[in-house]
């Protein structure tokens, strides 16, 4: 008995060893890929039999369509078989003929009718480009007249407002000494320098005018109304106490660009000099004070501040110039009488 429990024994110690031998040798990821490559063939499996059932169904569709093409094929047949035994006499072919030629002229008028409006609406369009194109070059000329016009306009415009301050001052002067010298002795003034037709005479009884303040309201008149350009820019006004000067834009439709233009006004000993910022623009029909420092707020483009001088020339002999930026005066000088 004994022996037969070692000879159990060592046998169970064997088959143990070979177990934990084998336990040993097996390899996890083998058994993962083996895992992989079935869950693959298993899908490609199902992946096969969903195709054989599309191409089984679609199969059906072809067998049902090639038995109505079958059937429509044998309609066909019959129907030729029919037309093969008529009539084929001389009548039948002139009707068949006349058939054609009706079918051929119909497609014909159809194609002329389609021709005509195609040729109708082009000349409808080509038309319309032309009229377009001279419209468009009459505006541009229109508006090269329009501006030689505004052009000629300013000019002209600053050649009537000079003379009449130029006969206003005049007229205003001589008026002071008539004043002086005859108000006790006449009851009625003719204002000299006026042409023949425009002679009148106003009652001067009780007035007495000194002649130097005359002289002064005829220089505020002419520093503050006149106005002369070489172009759209033109002086505007020029405060008598040098404060500022305004430059305005006579344009009702150009800009004018005066960037790096200079304001110059010199007289009572002094010679002050203003540059406007490069690129500075003025639009139609506006205009740009220049003030002094001190004299006004800066406000581009409606106003600017000379920082370098607290006022312009001042005094009864002030004249006011414009330059471009290529130094040419574009303004006549506004001046003041002593």
């Amino acid at each position: 008995m004994e022996k037969e429990v070692r000879g159990l024994t060592a046998d169970l110690t064997d088959i143990r060893s070979r177990y934990d031998a084998a336990v040993k040798a097996r390899n996890l990821g083998n058994e993962d890929d083996l895992i992989v490559k079935l869950c693959d063939l298993q899908a490609q499996i199902c992946m096969t039999k969903r195709r054989n059932a599309v191409i089984d169904e679609e199969c059906k569709r072809i067998r049902a369509e090639n038995l109505k093409l079958s059937s429509d094929l044998a309609a066909q047949r019959q129907k030729l078989d029919k037309y093969k035994y008529q009539d084929t006499t001389e009548e039948n072919r002139a009707i068949f003929r006349q058939g054609l030629l009706e079918a051929i002229a119909e497609i014909r008028k159809l194609y002329d009718e389609d021709t005509s409006k195609f040729r109708s609406e082009m000349e409808s369009w080509y038309s319309k480009q032309v009229i377009e194109i001279r419209t468009s070059s009459r505006l541009a000329a229109d508006a090269s007249n329009t501006k030689n016009l505004d052009a000629e306009i300013s000019k002209y415009r600053q050649l009537l407002e000079g003379e009449e301050n130029r006969t206003h001052g005049r007229v205003i002067s001589t008026a002071s000494h008539s004043f002086d010298s005859g108000a006790q002795s006449s009851n009625y003034l003719i204002f000299p320098g006026f042409p023949s037709r425009y002679l009148k005479t106003v009652p001067v009884s009780g007035v007495h005018v000194r002649s130097s303040a005359m002289r002064r309201v005829t220089a505020a008149n002419r520093m503050e109304g006149q106005r002369s350009a070489q172009g759209n820019v033109s002086i505007l006004d020029v405060a008598p106490d040098g404060s500022s000067i305004t430059i305005e834009n006579t344009s009702v439709s150009h800009d004018e660009m005066i960037g790096e233009w200079r304001l110059r006004s010199f007289g009572g000993g002094r010679d002050v000099s203003f540059n406007f910022p490069r690129g500075f623009v003025l639009t139609p029909k506006s205009k740009v004070t220049v003030y002094a420092r001190g004299k006004g707020v800066y406000a581009p483009p409606h106003s600017l501040v000379f920082e370098a001088e607290d006022s312009f020339a001042t005094g009864g002999d002030v004249h006011t110039y414009l330059y471009n930026d290529e130094n040419q005066v574009r303004t006549q000088p506004l001046y003041a009488d002593q």
